[in-house]
């Protein structure tokens, strides 16, 4: 779907709602999504052969294939939402409609929010669907397969998705870094806000490709009680396809030059503190 003939698809009206522009986005994407079957099967395709394949190269013993299914088909449930997370928002960037979406009269992030939920219907669905059948190979009960698809349900909505989506209607035509100060009007009328550093790099590997969010950091200055943030604390979010190749590196030696940041305060995933100690030792920053 091009610009112009996005511009004249978008909901109609003075005022458009939240619900229709939540509406046509789902529609519009289920419906782009459904002409690339071919991306679809590609996904579905890799996660059935990796579950499938997985007991043969193990014992047969129903047992130990009990302990170790549910771990494979979460690995491969995760494994196979990374081949379509890159064309939830690049394929629109490099043709120009998301432009057009941000600068349409519809609420920005109801049109986002419908994106996302196309997304997920048409690559975290399927995967929650086919669980409990690839689960019987497993000798899993039936009471375990359903625990297993809500946890699915539960999980396959990725949170690098959420992260990135509140910067969509952001453009940068270059790669780098770029500072942004996120606040809501009432975070505003209270003197709050999040020091955001956002990082963008080339999508693939064409040197005038479009240009993709792909890593962020939230600095917080003040304290966010209501999400348990003390003044000093910061995240870091890298996009999956990106990680290991320096994106949270150039975020966290920007944070170090711009604010006094405590590493002894932060909270750390056991990923994040195997980051932050190869990041001490390389770049001598000490705690």
């Amino acid at each position: 779907m091009t610009p112009a003939v996005l511009v004249a698809a978008l909901p109609a009206g003075n005022a458009p709602t939240s619900l229709s522009a939540l509406r046509w986005a789902i529609a519009r994407d289920v419906r782009i999504a459904i002409r690339s079957k071919g991306e679809l099967a590609v996904q579905l395709t890799f996660y059935v052969l990796v579950v499938a394949l997985f007991p043969l190269a193990t014992t047969p013993e129903r047992a130990m294939l009990a302990a170790i299914g549910p771990g494979v088909l979460w690995v491969a449930a995760l494994l196979a939402a990374l081949l379509s997370l890159p064309r939830l928002f690049a394929s629109d960037f490099a043709d120009g409609t998301l432009e057009q979406i941000a600068l349409s009269p519809s609420p920005l992030p109801a049109l986002v929010s419908g994106k996302m939920v196309a997304h997920w219907l048409t690559t975290g669905l399927p995967v929650v669907l086919l669980a409990p059948l690839l689960a019987a190979q497993y000798a899993l009960d039936a009471p375990a397969r359903i625990t297993l698809s809500v946890a699915l349900l539960l999980g396959t909505p990725e949170y690098w998705d959420v992260e990135a989506a509140q910067y969509a209607h952001l453009r940068r035509s270059k790669p780098g870094l770029m500072y942004f100060r996120g606040r809501t009007p009432e975070w505003a009328a209270q003197g709050r806000w999040v020091d955001c550093l956002l990082c963008y790099r080339r999508h693939g590997y064409e040197r005038k490709g479009p240009v993709e969010l792909v890593g962020v950091l939230n600095h917080f200055p003040v304290d966010f009680p209501e999400s348990d943030d003390r003044a000093g604390d910061f995240t870091v979010f890298v996009a999956p396809w990106f990680k290991r190749q320096g994106v949270a590196t150039a975020l966290l030696s920007e944070a170090h030059r711009r604010w006094t940041i405590d590493l002894d305060q932060q909270k750390f995933t056991v990923e994040g503190a195997a980051f932050i100690n190869a990041f001490i030792a390389r770049h001598g920053w000490s705690k």
